[in-house]
C-alpha cells in the first residue's frame, strides 16, 4: 500500500503508460473510503486514463468483519470493487462469489461494477479435458459474470488455450450481454420480483437470473449449482408472468398469456416462447437465453 505516497506512485505509474490499478489497504492507519478518495484524485490528476480496481477494502458483501462491508461511496470513488473472498478455481469457489452479488444489481453501471474476483474458465476444476462436463461448467462460470456485468478478466493462459476454451471466453453474445445495460447490472429474478413462481429450490440449487438489456430485451440464466458432474439434467420452468412487462416496453400489460422469441446463447437456437419456457440444464451447467419481441394476447 502507497499510504502518503499516493501522488508519487500515481504519477510514476501513468509515465509506465499502465491501464489498470488495483488497491489494497492492508496494514493501513486511514479509513478505506479516505485513501480511496485521495487515489482517485491523484489518479484523475495524471491525466491519463487508468482503470481505478479497489481490492476488498469497504465495499465487501461476504461474512467478513462489518467495517469492511459494502458503503455508499464505493459506487462513486471506484471503477469496480471487490465483493468477496478471493476466488478459487473450484465449483464451490465460484457460486460462493457468484452469491455475494445477490441484491447488487442496482448498484453496477457504466464504469463503476460489482467485482466477484477474476474468471477461472480453464483452470482447477474448470480445467477444459473436452468433456461435456467440462464444457458445460466453464459456460456456467462465465455466464454468470457476464449476467452480472463483472469484469471479464481471464484467469487461465492464452497461450496455447484449446480453441474450445478460447470459443467460450470469446463467444460474442455473451460478451455483449455482459456489455449492455438498461438499468441494473444482472440479479436473480426474485430481487425482481419476490413473487415470482418460476422454478426454485428451498435449497437454493436451481436459480433464474435476469438482467435487462436495452431495446425491450432480457437476458436469463438458467442455472443448475449441482456439484456433482454426473448428477442428472434438471428441468427448470421460466414462467413469463413473472417478467415485468416494462422490460418489453409492454406497459403493465400482463405476459402470462404472452409470447417472446427466445435465442440460446451456446446452442446458437432460436424458438418461440409461449406462456413458459422450460429447459434441461445439466449439473454444474446453465442455459443462457435472450428473450426479445415479445407481444401480450
Amino acid at each position: 500500500m502507497s499510504e502518503g505516497y499516493e501522488h508519487q506512485d500515481a504519477m510514476l505509474f501513468a509515465s509506465w503508460g499502465i491501464d489498470m490499478i488495483k488497491v489494497d489497504a492492508c496494514a493501513t492507519a486511514e479509513t478505506a473510503e479516505v485513501l480511496m478518495a485521495r487515489w482517485l484524485t491523484e489518479l484523475n490528476g495524471t491525466g491519463r486514463p487508468i482503470l481505478f480496481s479497489n481490492c476488498r477494502n469497504g465495499c465487501l458483501n461476504d461474512d467478513e468483519g462489518a467495517d469492511m462491508q459494502w458503503q455508499p461511496w464505493c459506487t462513486d470513488t471506484v471503477n469496480m470493487w471487490r465483493t468477496s473472498h478471493d476466488i478459487k478455481a473450484t465449483w464451490a469457489s465460484f457460486l460462493a462469489n457468484l452469491d455475494t452479488l445477490k441484491g447488487r444489481g442496482t448498484y453496477g453501471k457504466p464504469g463503476s461494477w460489482n467485482d466477484p474476483d477474476i474468471l477461472e474458465v480453464g483452470v482447477g476444476e474448470f480445467v477444459w479435458d473436452g468433456t461435456d462436463a467440462a464444457r458445460n461448467a466453464n459456460r456456467a462460470h462465465f455466464s454468470m459474470w457476464c449476467m452480472t456485468s463483472s469484469p471479464l478478466l481471464a484467469g487461465n493462459d492464452q497461450r496455447g488455450a484449446p480453441e474450445g476454451l478460447t470459443s467460450v471466453l470469446t463467444n460474442p453474445k455473451a460478451i455483449s450481454i455482459n456489455q449492455e445495460y438498461a438499468g441494473n447490472a444482472g440479479d436473480l429474478l426474485t430481487v425482481f420480483n419476490s413473487s415470482a413462481v418460476s422454478t426454485s429450490t428451498s435449497t437454493g440449487m436451481l436459480e433464474i437470473w435476469l438482467k435487462p438489456l436495452p431495446n425491450d430485451r432480457v437476458a436469463l440464466a438458467l442455472l443448475n449449482r449441482e456439484a456433482d458432474r454426473t448428477a442428472a439434467p434438471a428441468s427448470i420452468t421460466l414462467e413469463l408472468a413473472d417478467l415485468d412487462p416494462r422490460f418489453f416496453g409492454l406497459g403493465s400489460t400482463d405476459l402470462a398469456l404472452g409470447t417472446c422469441v427466445a435465442e440460446d446463447v451456446w446452442d446458437s437456437t432460436t424458438s418461440t416462447v409461449n406462456n413458459q419456457h422450460t429447459a434441461e440444464v445439466p449439473p454444474s451447467g446453465v442455459v443462457l437465453l435472450v428473450l426479445s419481441q415479445c407481444t401480450a394476447s
